[in-house]
């Protein structure tokens, strides 16, 4: 959605970043990876970076994102990639929610994020279903 705003060095943590979300649920999603290779064909980038290992890996890479688009657009991504497996899992939670601490985003945004996240997610399948007839 929004990883087209961010610079070379901020598209590579985001991608880093967003496998860590897609993996911490213990669940493997087509509907997950679809998104993170839609992602990476809307960078810059050659290849996927290595995915962060854990929310050490992860809050080590925020000092990137160092404005509010960019923090915010992290955040969206993060939102979109918990969220595309229609399952919020507690683990994409926390992480999500530490990320948004640590970047001093406040728990309304957050809401109002996740909120949009959902209504755009719910516009693609229904347009997905217009395709298919």
């Amino acid at each position: 959605m929004f990883i087209g705003l961010l610079n070379k060095e901020q598209q590579e943590a985001l991608c880093s970043i967003i496998q860590f979300v897609a993996k911490i649920d213990g669940a493997d999603d087509a509907r997950e990876e679809l998104l993170i290779s839609a992602l990476l064909a809307e960078t810059s980038l050659d290849t996927m970076p290595a995915t962060a290992d854990d929310q050490d890996a992860v809050e080590a890479l925020l000092d990137r994102f160092d404005t509010p688009v960019a923090r915010h657009s992290l955040l969206l991504e993060m939102m979109g990639v918990a969220l595309a497996d229609n399952n919020l899992h507690e683990a994409e939670v926390k992480a999500i929610l530490a990320v948004a601490d640590a970047l001093k985003v406040d728990r309304e945004w957050v809401d109002r994020g996740r909120d949009y996240v959902q209504r755009t997610l719910e516009l693609q399948r229904e347009g997905n279903d217009l395709l298919r007839g």
